[in-house]
């Protein structure tokens, strides 16, 4: 009995879903060797602040300065020997870059391009000690839009205090897994991040408790969906 259910436990992980060569694929270039993800998927408010010695006025950091700012990195001669993908803000895939839309741009450079689908985090009703990570309830409808704009990954980051609850860690565990799940179905390879932050005075012991308890509890919550 336990044989069978395990068979079938099997033949249910290798049913051929709609995209799944597709999301083997890119998962497989995303991590080629010698290669890494650039991360350019700094919100439109947060980048000024991040580079503040570039120009006299925060003003002047507006979507054209972000779009030609990301162009000069994507452009670099050589980047796709050492860079695989680009993580972009929702903002940067709209935008065009040489005649073309950035996502275009970026594959044409043999550049998997992907974008931030999370949408922030603010403190967990119930308890403001806690951070709740926010964007669910938008996500099938962000995914079906960057899949079409040329997307091939997804990122989403949920921080989480050294110091979490049970409900806080349960809450975005199950959150990374819903995420991962939906972006899977509209045919995105999801990028899963549950981030311990480095904030607070405790040392590496308790950090990498609280980082190995998160991401036990996340593997859980993708397996149980």
């Amino acid at each position: 009995m336990a044989a069978t259910a395990e068979r079938k436990d099997l033949e249910a992980f290798n049913a051929s879903p709609r995209y799944r060569d597709e999301l083997r694929a890119t998962a497989a270039k995303l991590v080629a060797p010698g290669k890494g993800l650039l991360a350019c998927d700094e919100p439109p408010n947060v980048l000024p602040q991040r580079m503040k010695q570039c120009w006299t006025s925060l003003e002047e950091c507006d979507a054209a300065w972000r779009c030609g700012y990301r162009e000069l990195m994507f452009t670099t001669p050589g980047l796709s020997r050492y860079v695989s993908g680009v993580i972009l803000n929702e903002e940067t895939v709209d935008q065009t870059m040489q005649g073309v839309s950035a996502t275009k741009l970026l594959s044409s450079l043999d550049i998997v391009p992907g974008v931030k689908l999370d949408g922030g985090f603010a403190p967990m009703p119930g308890d403001p000690t806690q951070w709740r990570t926010a964007g669910l309830d938008a996500l099938d409808a962000k995914c079906k839009k960057a899949k079409a704009a040329g997307c091939a990954f997804a990122k989403w980051r949920a921080p989480l205090k050294v110091d979490f609850t049970e409900a806080a860690v349960a809450a975005e565990a199950d959150a990374l897994a819903c995420y991962a799940k939906i972006c899977q179905d509209n045919g995105l390879v999801p990028i899963v991040e549950p981030d311990v932050v480095m904030d607070g005075a405790h040392g590496i012991v308790a950090s990498a408790r609280a980082t190995k308890t998160a991401l036990v509890r996340t593997f859980a919550a993708m397996d149980a969906r």
